[in-house]
């Protein structure tokens, strides 16, 4: 099976819930939180965890983080990041919690004060049916008609596979839309859609249930890929089904020959925390006669242990393909002792393969305990194969654990060279002891030999209750030489992709901190600067010096010729002859790709006052140094204000300049423009270069004048309970107008009130629409009730307060919800009601007015007149009424239920009868633009009504109904077009303008009445 593998990073469980639409995430409550366990080594310093789904600053959300003590980690708005202080130890432990209602698949990285970097993919999501999306389930290889898969039988780990038909997915979901596959509560797969739709995924049938009558579930979450903003999961149907025969997790030995893997164990059979001290258990395949050279391994690790969200037993497979049994070491991920308590049992074995995938046979089996064993030794090897010359020295160190599994300080530890041999530490000593420091670290010890044909040595530290052997090799001395090592060859010449190599000085002279220069022998190859590296203001010179293994760091340099190209890299150092080694660069066929984006000191809320800047870069990728061209519509008041001639080459009308992108980022300078238009406009700007198709923006300029804000209640009388919530509606114009879209507004709330969004006092937001209007909820933590005060800004205007009321909680209330139907077997026509009546009763007595109520309903049926399907009880015996209607014109029968106050109500079916469409009337609208026309229509019930006319062909539309958005439409060819279906009766208004021009400035309006009659 697949499984979500870390980068040094532990949790301790595979996923976690999410807190319902009426709730707030509890970081007390362990089935919402995952608690993440880092050894970043480096003690009481400064990390930061940044989401890699987030994409706007200035808010958290969707996680919110905590430390180990349940308090808030501090966000930065500006880089996106929570930050925190590791423990005196190094480790970091940190809560994280979905902030939101919705399902999410993510990763963390946290980044330590050195550079270094832990990541981990991380699922929020509810296995409930009844949240199911318009998803494909999976299928499952080998299933039978009643549903049932038959265990295979096999001496090896059995497998069975599951895959997703493409096919069947909404266009939404890309190859690289991030999925998560739960098995039983047990997450088997987080990664990219591609591998489901490909060749499938192998899940291990040691997870199933296969005991008679036990049932296996398995779904999935699957998120839209990440764009500017986070993007939200859905839940896949889920997939009911039971197995038989019996899963081996403990194959027998039967014909196995090969010799078993070795962990390598400071205690032997038992895995220790100390083991896992470079991010992976190490674990060694043994040579052996029918072990050949081009031989491959596929290494299985088993494990057999609890699972720490289930506490159930849990039995895991996962596999390693293609593992060189040559090498000297392989590391097993440390993700694999995450989930798992102590007294987890793990397996290793490999079976082999010769160069041409023939079988060799199965190996036998290595059986270790997962055991936190302490005191423990981890002895580091620091340098090894020196030369014996009496000379060149070998270094290791040592780390003490001590009984709590925390590194100690002040313990003396022995390191002892072995009798035979000739290797000694400094004063021919064959032992010396060594104090840990306060990170539990002993300095290096030096040791040399004078064995002069070379030798292996033995070398053991110990302590109180530990001890830790390790050898290490002296190698014959031989003369002082500059060799090129290459690491990586056979590059597409694209000017990006990179060729590296490391320069090796050995012998038995000096071999450490000597400076090593590369160069080339290419006019269009070019050294990239990097860690250890430093690069000629040409990029045309490295220089890197060597350790004190005689090794530099590795040297990256890339070819922009786009032709296929040999060239040679020449190293040099003082006193030593030159080394050369030739490298080879290949033709490739990469397009150009050129981006638009919005720069980082853009000004949102910039107006058409001549001053407010919109800014914007372009990125040429693959990077390459080479001129681009933005440019503003010569039709409107929009120009670049750029006045640095050195950078920027600006036309006379400043309407269009010219930058040269960056060689190694591709990015151009940040270009900035402003507007005249004092009424706002929309602008867009194109971005275009050789070679590569133009790309476009749309900024948009707001109105100069006077901002007037007005606030209304939009839910008041909420329980001061923590999490239900009030909410205001604030209505915002300019001028008479509705501001532009994403124009920033700030909410503030006072007393022990709280924003939903983001846990403030004070929120800082963006109109969401075209019409002006912004809704924002806000709970309160004043069990005992209060009246509250809130504010808004927007573009330095402040709005009168309005107060809301919550009411006191009582933390001991008893909430029930009774549902009753008042209204049935309508018309499934998408405009007929049936309704449905919540009776909320607290502790006894009817609920107060204003107590929230959520409704969920089934098939094709959607809640009328909100949303969100939150509606409050009135004033008459604590009742709240939920109208809802169906869109399936065949008919169907759905199921409501409804929440209040952690209390869900008795499920209640109702009946939509199957209705009849005809063919709808037309409205034909004014040909003639800004002219204002009545019409009456009187059709029959079923409707419904279209708007139609001509414009020019190509053209996109966009709808105002009442004044509120409605929708968009493309003129076609011939230059007609058609509305969107009208369902609504009475008195109505319809507006359409170009998009191009802004819902602003409509060029038809049409006023006309809609009445149905019974015919």
């Amino acid at each position: 099976m697949t499984y979500p593998h870390t980068n040094g990073m532990v949790t301790d469980k595979s996923y976690a819930y999410v807190p319902s639409y009426t709730s707030t995430l509890d970081p007390t409550r362990q089935q919402q939180i995952v608690t993440c366990y880092v050894n970043t080594n480096r003690p009481n310093a400064n990390v930061t965890i940044k989401n890699d789904s987030a994409r706007s600053t200035g808010t958290p959300k969707p996680l919110a983080l905590f430390d180990k003590n349940h308090t808030p980690l501090p966000f930065d708005t500006n880089s996106g990041t929570f930050s925190m202080t590791t423990e005196s130890s190094g480790r970091a432990v940190f809560l994280v919690g979905s902030n939101s209602g919705d399902f999410y698949i993510t990763q963390l990285t946290l980044t330590a004060d050195d550079g270094s970097e832990f990541s981990a993919p991380f699922v929020f999501g509810d296995l409930d049916p009844n949240l199911a999306g318009n998803l494909p389930a999976l299928t499952i290889a080998g299933l039978s008609q009643n549903n049932n898969l038959q265990v295979p039988t096999s001496d090896v780990p059995q497998l069975f596979n599951v895959t997703i038909a493409s096919t069947n997915l909404p266009a939404a979901f890309i190859p690289s839309s991030r999925i998560a596959v739960i098995l039983n509560n047990i997450l088997v797969y987080c990664g990219n859609l591609s591998a489901l739709t490909a060749d499938g995924i192998n899940i291990a049938c040691s997870l199933l249930k296969t005991t008679a009558g036990a049932t296996n579930t398995i779904g999935y979450f699957i998120a839209k890929p990440d764009g500017q903003f986070w993007s939200a999961a859905l839940l896949s149907p889920l997939k009911n089904f039971t197995a038989s025969g019996t899963a081996i997790y403990i194959p027998s030995v039967n014909n196995r020959t090969l010799v078993a893997p070795q962990p390598v164990l400071i205690s032997s059979g038992s895995v220790t925390p100390a083991d896992m001290a470079n991010n992976g258990l190490k674990l060694a395949i043994p040579a052996s006669p029918a072990i050949s050279a081009g031989d491959l391994a596929d290494v299985y690790v088993s494990i057999n242990g609890t699972d720490d969200q289930t506490s159930q037993p849990l039995k895991d497979v996962s596999v390693f393909s293609k593992i060189n049994p040559l090498s000297d070491i392989f590391i097993v991920p440390q993700t694999r002792l995450s989930g798992y308590q102590t007294n987890s049992f793990f397996m290793f074995e490999y079976q082999l393969f010769d160069s041409i995938g023939q079988s060799k046979g199965w190996s036998n089996s290595a059986i270790a305990q997962s055991y936190k064993q302490f005191p423990a030794i981890l002895l580091e090897t620091i340098k090894n194969n020196a030369n014996a010359d009496g000379v060149e020295q070998n270094r290791a160190s040592a780390a003490y654990y001590a009984d709590n599994g925390i590194p100690a300080a002040n313990v003396p530890i022995t390191f002892t060279l072995g009798a035979t041999g000739n290797a000694v530490f400094d004063g021919n000593q064959k032992s010396k002891t060594l104090i840990t420091d306060n990170f539990g670290k002993t300095s290096p010890v030096l040791f040399t030999d004078s064995h002069s044909g070379g030798e292996t040595v033995e070398l053991t530290t110990s302590a109180t209750a530990a001890q830790t052997i390790k050898n290490f090799t002296f190698t014959q001395a031989t003369a002082t030489q500059l060799g090129i090592i290459p690491i990586k060859n056979n590059m597409p010449a694209d000017g990006t992709s990179t060729c590296s190599a490391k320069a090796s000085i050995s012998g038995s002279g000096n071999v450490s901190n000597i400076s090593v220069n590369f160069t080339t022998s290419s006019n269009s190859t070019f050294f990239i600067a990097s860690n250890g590296v430093t690069v000629s203001a040409d990029s045309k010179t490295a220089t890197a010096q060597t350790g004190i293994d005689g090794l530099t760091a590795e040297v990256f340099f890339t070819d922009n010729s786009n032709t296929t190209i040999d060239i040679t890299i020449t190293a040099s150092a003082n006193g030593l002859t030159n080394a050369t080694q030739p490298f080879h660069f290949t033709q490739t066929a990469t397009p150009l790709t050129l981006t638009l984006a919005v720069a980082s000191d853009d000004n949102s809320a910039a107006t058409g006052n001549g001053q407010d800047k919109h800014s914007a870069i372009a990125v040429l990728s693959p990077a390459k140094a080479q001129a681009a061209t933005f440019t503003l519509p010569s039709n409107q008041q929009a120009t670049f204000s750029e006045t640095d001639t050195s950078i920027y080459t600006l036309s006379p009308d400043k309407k269009t300049v010219s930058v040269i992108s960056d060689v190694q980022s591709g990015q151009t300078p940040i270009v900035h423009f402003t507007d005249a238009n004092t009424a706002g406009e929309f602008v867009v700007l194109t971005a275009s270069t050789s070679g590569a198709q133009d790309n476009q923006h749309n900024f948009g300029f707001g109105p100069v004048g006077q901002t007037a804000i007005v606030l209304d209640k939009y839910l008041d009388n909420s329980v001061a309970n923590g999490h239900a919530i009030n909410a205001v509606e604030a209505h915002i114009t300019v001028n008479g107008y509705p501001p532009l879209f994403r124009t920033p507004i700030t909410y503030h709330v006072t007393g022990s009130a709280y924003w939903q969004t983001n846990n403030q006092h004070t929120l800082n937001d963006t109109i969401h629409n075209n019409d002006g209007y912004s809704i924002n909820g806000f709970y309160d933590t004043n069990t005992a009730g209060e009246t509250v005060s809130v504010t808004a800004t927007c573009n330095g205007v402040t709005s009168d307060p309005l107060e809301f009321t919550f009411a006191p909680y009582n933390q001991h209330t008893q909430t029930t919800v009774t549902l009753s139907k008042a209204m049935d077997e309508q018309p499934a026509d998408g405009r007929s009601l049936n309704r449905a009546d919540a009776t909320v009763n607290i502790n006894g007595a009817s609920a107060p007015n204003g107590t929230q109520v959520t409704f969920f309903a089934s098939g094709h049926a959607r809640f009328a007149f909100s949303d969100a399907s939150i509606y409050t009880t009135s004033t008459s015996g604590g009742s709240a009424a939920a109208p809802f209607y169906d869109t399936n014109p065949n008919g169907e029968t759905v199921t409501i239920t409804a929440k209040s106050g952690g209390s869900t109500s008795n499920p209640l079916t109702f009946t939509f009868e199957p209705s009849i469409v005809p063919l709808a009337p037309i409205v034909i609208l004014n040909p003639y633009e800004g002219e204002d026309i009545i019409i009456p229509i009187n059709i029959g019930q079923h409707g419904p009504v279209y708007a139609s006319g001509t414009a020019t062909a190509g053209q996109v539309l966009n709808f105002l109904l009442n004044w509120q958005p409605f929708g968009s439409s493309t003129v076609n060819s011939a230059g007609n077009w058609t509305s969107p279906p009208i369902h609504d009766s009475g008195n109505l208004t319809l507006s359409v303008s170009y998009a191009s021009e802004g819902q602003n400035a409509p060029r038809w309006t049409v006023h006309f009445s809609v009445e149905y009659s019974d015919t």
